[in-house]
């Protein structure tokens, strides 16, 4: 991740019609003022055209007493501190130590008898007077955070730190979320978006879209057209949605579910949930216990590492419990199953299915349907139930 970072720190211009100038870049652009009541601080700020003030935290406040911070549109502040008419101010908040940690901008545009605005700032020019309300001085540091905004072409858009929402338009996008929890959408394109740090909600809307969650508990959504989704680390929700949709859960526990078309879906390591939905879907477990549905139509399950949990669903399944000790359920259709390695349970459902038991002490029943049931190595047991059923007894 690149962090951006611009930095005032010290003595701000007391000029009105004369300020401190911070031209703003993408995230991050600390400002830190210390003031009094007979020390007014004027600070003129540039917003770059495509870019949006999303929000002015405030990071720290000492000690524990009253400012007051206002905004004009333009490259001087008008109003004469000692008597300003409020109706001419863009916003205006009263903050203190109480609002550490909190976005003050939202704050600004409700003043009473301001101008008034809503939401971010978008790119311009705007004056700020920093401002101590009660005697003694006190030291304020803001962030002013800064963010990308879309265009209906292909743009490039990142959050920066801080919670942001970010929505793409038209066109093959680049959207990243940096630090924070935030909420992300390509909408129409091919599009790239990247939750990175935080717990994030990424969207790829339609389109053939590429989607990493990142660090943290993270929720991915494909939406229309085939789309590629990784959650990274973190617990993450993996939704594929419309499209034939790959994904992949990484690490953390996962639980990823395919949608409507054929999909690939891989739960990486740690217990992950893997559920194909419709399709026919291709579903591996990888490392750890990991529970695998197939859902709807001809699914590929392979279990892999762990004591995995499978229903193979509707439809003609191919499963493969993998190594170690796993649960088969293959469910309606006519399925074939193979334990692997560990001492399995093969279950086989209502049509005429295949199990194999492989290496170690398993279980089949064949269930309703003329079933094949071969043990493999070692003592195992096998029940065929109803149906006209061949069993292969295997040395063991």
């Amino acid at each position: 991740m690149t962090d951006y970072s611009e930095t005032i720190s010290g003595d701000i211009s007391n000029n009105r019609l004369a300020t401190t100038g911070l031209a703003l870049t993408l995230g991050s652009n600390l400002v830190t003022s210390s003031q009094s009541s007979a020390d007014d601080d004027f600070l003129t700020v540039t917003i770059p055209a495509g870019h949006r003030l999303s929000q002015i935290v405030l990071t720290s406040y000492s000690p524990a007493d009253l400012a007051f911070l206002a905004v004009q549109a333009g490259a001087t502040f008008t109003e004469d501190p000692a008597a300003p008419n409020v109706g001419n101010i863009l916003g205006a908040v009263h903050y203190g130590p109480a609002l550490v940690g909190t976005n003050i901008l939202d704050n600004m545009g409700v003043f009473p008898g301001v101008i008034g605005f809503s939401g971010p700032l978008a790119g311009s020019t705007y004056t700020f007077w920093f401002n101590q309300t009660s005697a003694g001085v006190s030291t304020v540091t803001v962030d002013f955070i800064i963010e990308s905004i879309a265009t209906a072409g292909n743009d490039s858009i990142d959050g920066g730190a801080g919670a942001d929402t970010l929505a793409a338009l038209d066109g093959d996008d680049t959207v990243r979320g940096a630090d924070g929890d935030d909420s992300l959408s390509g909408d129409a394109g091919r599009d790239q978006v990247f939750g990175d740090n935080g717990a994030d909600t990424v969207n790829g809307g339609t389109g053939d879209d590429t989607l990493d969650g990142g660090a943290s508990n993270d929720t991915a959504s494909g939406g229309g057209g085939h789309d590629v989704a990784t959650g990274g680390g973190g617990n993450d929700l993996l939704l594929g949605g419309a499209g034939r949709d790959t994904m992949s859960g990484a690490n953390g526990f996962d639980r990823l579910d395919g949608g409507e078309e054929s999909d690939s879906l891989s739960g990486g390591a740690n217990n992950d949930t893997l559920n194909g939905e419709n399709g026919v879907d291709t579903l591996r477990g990888g490392l750890d216990n990991d529970i695998l549905n197939g859902g709807a139509q001809r699914d590929s399950i392979f279990g892999d590492a762990g004591d995995d949990t499978v229903d193979g669903g509707t439809g003609d399944d191919v499963v493969d419990g993998g190594t170690q000790k796993d649960r088969i359920f293959t469910g309606s259709g006519f399925d074939s199953a193979v334990g692997g390695g560990g001492n399995d349970t093969l279950q086989g459902g209502n049509d005429d299915d295949t199990l194999l038991g492989g290496a170690a002490f398993d279980v089949l029943e064949g269930g309703d349907g003329d079933d094949s049931l071969e043990g493999g190595d070692f003592n195992d047991f096998i029940f065929g139930n109803a149906g006209n059923d061949v069993i292969v007894f295997n040395p063991g």
